[in-house]
């Protein structure tokens, strides 16, 4: 798998005839649940090697809208993998990403959303960030609120109509007891507080405090963590706007 990706990448005239059937195959390898997590990883690498080279070819990709944007959803939502405690043991989520498929593809959908523009692939995942934020098994619910914190980056303009509906789907997870669920919320309203603002610390900014402060109080150490990443997030926010009133 790396020999055909660095062949992928040193001729890159040679794969436009077979551009799609090699997209394939990339694709069928990096959502196979049984094959090792290195593997899987591997055809991300060359999937990130087609969105480098041939980002038109990718963004007109029927195959890619329609197969691969279903997949990372499943992909992301393949938790299972690391146990509660390794996961909650290490504060910095790219050590534990090198086995884990579903943080793996967390880095490997932010890198093809720089090189794809992430005001193309939003639109992508949004009906399945809405489906999966009112599923009822966490790891929907995870692959929901990660797809969304991923790729809200950079979509101010064009997102900002859709803020207040995600924020009502993600009303009813803020109950949520799962250290992982109320983990995920919180890196979700720091990205939002950063990408959003002044508009969320105006009109949310009271509900993001309240969960930030339960964050707070959380008897994990690493939510507790976030939290505190995403008080610096809400308040650099406020700092670049001084007009926001935050009661």
């Amino acid at each position: 798998m790396e020999s055909l990706n660095e062949l992928v990448e040193s001729h890159p005239k040679f794969i436009k005839p077979i551009f799609e059937n090699l997209l394939m195959i990339y694709a069928e390898i990096m959502e196979a649940s049984g094959l090792l997590v290195n593997l899987r990883t591997t055809a991300m690498a060359g999937i990130l090697i087609l969105c480098n080279q041939h980002h038109t070819m990718v963004r007109k990709s029927g195959y890619f809208k329609k197969k691969m944007v279903p997949a990372y959803i499943n992909m992301l939502s393949e938790i299972e993998s690391t146990p509660m405690d390794e996961w909650a043991d290490e504060l910095i989520d790219e050590v534990v990403s090198k086995n884990d498929i579903s943080m793996s593809t967390e880095e490997h959908l932010s890198q093809i959303s720089n090189e794809l523009g992430n005001k193309f692939i939003l639109p992508l995942f949004v009906p399945l960030i809405t489906e999966c934020l009112t599923n009822q098994e966490i790891k929907y619910q995870h692959a929901g609120l990660t797809a969304l914190a991923i790729l809200i980056e950079n979509c101010h303009e064009s997102f900002k109509g859709e803020l207040k509906n995600m924020i009502g789907l993600m009303l009813p997870l803020l109950q949520s007891q799962n250290p992982r669920i109320i983990y995920d919320i919180l890196v979700t309203m720091g990205y939002m507080a950063s990408e959003f603002a002044p508009e969320i610390q105006t009109n949310f900014g009271d509900m993001i405090l309240e969960f930030i402060y339960r964050g707070l109080c959380h008897p994990m150490i690493k939510v507790q963590y976030k939290a505190a990443l995403c008080i610096v997030n809400f308040a650099e926010g406020i700092q670049e706007h001084p007009e926001i009133k935050v009661m």
